[in-house]
This record gives C-alpha cells, sequence and structure tokens, in this order.
C-alpha cells in the first residue's frame, strides 16, 4: 500500500484575512474547514451537503452558507462533482508539478544507477532471488485497507479517520 503523502500548503495570513473580512463568522468557519478539507482530499473534496454541515460544524445552515461563499464572496465553486478554491486550484497544479518532477527526477535517476550495475555486473553470474523476495506476503490483519477512492474523490466521512500526529 502506498503511504499517505503529506501535503504542505504555504499559508499566507494576510491573504487568508482578506479573503475572510467580509464574511461572518459562521461562514468563516466553514470556508476555512472547507479549504483544509481540500488539501487533505488532495484537491478531490465531494459535493456531499450531508458529510460537509457536519465535517464544517454549521449542521443545517450549510446549504445557505454554500451558496453564500460560492455567490457572494466566490471564493468556492462547484466543478463537477467536487468543491474546489480558485486559490487552492493553483496551488495543487504546483504540487502535482512538483511530484511530476520529482518522479522523473527519480526514474531518471533509477534508470542510470540500473545503467551503471548492468556495466559493472558480470555477464555470467545469474542473479538468484533472496528468500525474502520469493516469500508470500500475508496481509497483516492490523494492516489499514487501501484508499480505493482516491481516483474518484475524497468521501468527507473517510478524513475523520486520519490519525492525529502532534
Amino acid at each position: 500500500m502506498a503511504r499517505k503523502r503529506t501535503i504542505r500548503c504555504q499559508y499566507d495570513p494576510e491573504t487568508a484575512l482578506r479573503e475572510t473580512e467580509q464574511m461572518r463568522p459562521i461562514e468563516e468557519l466553514a470556508y476555512r474547514r472547507v479549504v483544509d478539507l481540500i488539501v487533505v482530499c488532495e484537491n478531490r473534496l465531494l459535493n456531499d451537503d450531508v458529510e460537509l454541515a457536519r465535517m464544517t460544524k454549521t449542521g443545517h445552515a450549510w446549504p445557505e452558507i454554500k451558496q453564500r461563499l460560492i455567490k457572494s464572496h466566490k471564493v468556492l465553486h462547484v466543478d463537477d462533482e467536487y468543491i474546489r478554491s480558485a486559490r487552492y486550484n493553483e496551488t495543487w497544479a504546483a504540487v502535482e508539478r512538483s511530484r511530476r518532477q520529482k518522479s522523473q527526477a527519480g526514474k531518471a535517476s533509477a534508470a542510470k544507477r540500473a545503467g551503471k550495475n548492468v556495466a559493472q555486473a558480470p555477464v555470467s553470474a545469474p542473479v538468484r532471488p533472496t528468500p525474502v523476495e520469493t516469500a508470500p506476503q500475508q496481509p497483516s490483519p492490523d494492516a489499514p485497507t487501501p484508499d480505493l477512492t482516491a481516483a474518484r474523490g475524497c468521501l468527507v466521512s473517510q478524513v475523520r479517520r486520519l490519525p492525529i500526529t502532534a
């Protein structure tokens, strides 16, 4: 299972204050929590009003708050089935570019190392797998289940299961 990558976003307090200065306190709470959820869900936050009402701590007022955040404040928008933020779309595009660049650099480095190892290894020496490589892998009963929704989107209910670290 691939380990969960930690997303680090630059936080600019001045921009955050400017974005939220005209909002009511409950709208600001909801907006900041939605932005956190967008980052945690890797920009794939599903537009599920029931779950978002609970996760934003706004309850039955969530639909009205969502409409104000979309229409009046223009800080959120619904794209297909996802809730997005224009500012975090740009941030997420930069994160994806960085990941692609690092992946390509890693693959190029691995290919370069593989080329050196092939040149240095004797041709007649067969490569035998070690017993560790051939042992069948049994999943641990304590192992976490893989996140099968990552390709489609993030269910807000999955966010509450994330471990809290100090």
